[in-house]
């Protein structure tokens, strides 16, 4: 029975000996898991802080990242490398001398001595056993832990956390557009414009060649101190500069002939406008335009021609006039003015033109063109129809020559 009272307590003494040796492993490996997240955590703190002021690019904050992780990669297992946790056979040692509890010392070293007589062992064993509080030596032993190293590395690094979590929420809601831009690493945010400004002409469709010129009107009696204009063309790689000139209500530019597209955009101290375009398109325009006549069946005359140019066309009063008409692109809307209401009909299909008139007294013909961009044709094309008025037929008598008298009626030849 005593045997196995000791062989008990001896068991229990142990336990809790590799209880607190692995308590306060795990403490120290924990620990460090929580200085290493503190220090990620204090890195987005700065860079949450940085980025309310400094609006910084994604690629800025990517490597202010990698560096934030590989500073807690680092610290980690430079923590691991440098403060070991002593093997178990040091820790009880040093538990017992530091607690004076020797007699720990001596069953643990007995229990492993296999040279020696076992009823020597034994009774060494029960004599160091029965001068060991149990209680005592495990409130000892707590204590003792609670004194080491790794408890007070753990109770430090838990607050330090702790205090690091509370200040990091107080500062996620005192910036809270830096902690959204701070999370969308892989945005870069522009620093918001404080000016309010109309661009003009904007987005705009322009003839080959016409004079483009931007300006830039600004509210609020707000005026930045510099102002240029960036353009590149569809042949340039990039952006140059140009002057913009004061104007009552803000800047305007030099007006410059256009023959390719441009992409613009306007600067204002250290802000910009949106990227704007200006298309260049040619003016809708007749390529070619054929006018056939088709004179009256009873005049016996063919067809006849002309194509453009032309501004004058004759015909007799009657005749049927189709005119055919290439566009040099596509048309949204054609608008053909008949100052005397002789067009019979009119269409379009496939950037082709077909009308018809039919002439019966003089009319001017006008043509109006426009395009999806808006553009017209810049000289409106029109030509006369003039109707040739036909002669009245006139009929001569040859037979009989002269007057005469009939005493017996009958037929009379003419």
């Amino acid at each position: 029975m005593a045997k196995n009272h000791q062989h008990s307590k001896s068991e229990q003494i142990k336990k809790e000996l590799h209880q607190a040796f692995d308590k306060l492993d795990r403490r120290f490996f924990i620990s460090n898991i929580i200085t290493c997240i503190s220090v990620l955590l204090f890195v987005v703190l700065l860079l949450i802080t940085i980025e309310e002021f400094q609006f910084l690019s994604s690629l800025a904050k990517y490597v202010f990242l990698f560096l934030g992780i590989a500073s807690a990669a680092s610290l980690f297992f430079w923590l691991r490398s440098r403060n070991k946790l002593d093997p178990f056979q040091v820790f009880y040692r040093k538990f017992a001398h530091s607690e004076h509890i020797e007699e720990i010392n001596y069953f643990l070293d007995l229990e492993k001595d296999d040279l020696a007589d076992p009823s020597l062992v034994n009774a060494a064993l029960e004599r160091n056993l029965s001068s060991i509080d149990f209680l005592k030596f495990k409130d000892r032993l707590d204590a003792y832990s609670e004194s080491q190293y790794e408890t007070q590395f753990f109770k430090t690094s838990l607050k330090f956390s702790v205090g690091l979590l509370v200040f990091f929420l107080i500062t996620a809601f005192t910036f809270p557009e830096g902690t959204k831009r701070a999370f969308y690493i892989w945005k870069t945010f522009e620093k918001p414009n404080p000016y309010t400004f109309t661009v003009t002409p904007g987005d705009v469709t322009l003839e080959q060649g016409a004079p483009f010129s931007a300006s830039i009107n600004f509210e609020n009696n707000q005026t930045p101190k510099t102002v240029s204009l960036f353009v590149k063309t569809s042949v340039e790689e990039d952006f140059r500069s140009l002057n913009m000139d004061p104007s009552p209500s803000g800047f305007i530019s030099i007006p410059f002939n256009l023959y390719n597209h441009l992409e613009y955009y306007i600067e204002m101290d250290e802000f910009q406008s949106e990227l704007y375009n200006a298309s260049v398109q040619l003016r809708p325009r007749f390529s070619e335009l054929t006018s056939i006549v088709n004179a009256p069946t009873y005049t016996g005359l063919d067809s006849s021609s002309q194509s453009y140019p032309f501004s004058l066309i004759r015909a007799y009063q009657g005749s049927e006039i189709n005119l055919t008409g290439e566009l040099n692109k596509d048309i949204d809307a054609l608008d053909i003015s008949s100052s005397s209401n002789s067009l019979d009909s009119s269409f379009v299909e496939q950037k082709k033109l077909f009308a018809r008139f039919l002439v019966s007294k003089p009319d001017t013909i006008s043509f109006s063109l426009k395009d999806g961009n808006g553009l017209q044709n810049k000289n409106p094309f029109q030509f006369i129809i003039e109707p040739i008025i036909d002669e009245h037929p006139i009929v001569e008598l040859v037979e009989p020559s002269a007057s005469f008298e009939m005493v017996q009626p009958k037929n009379l030849t003419l």
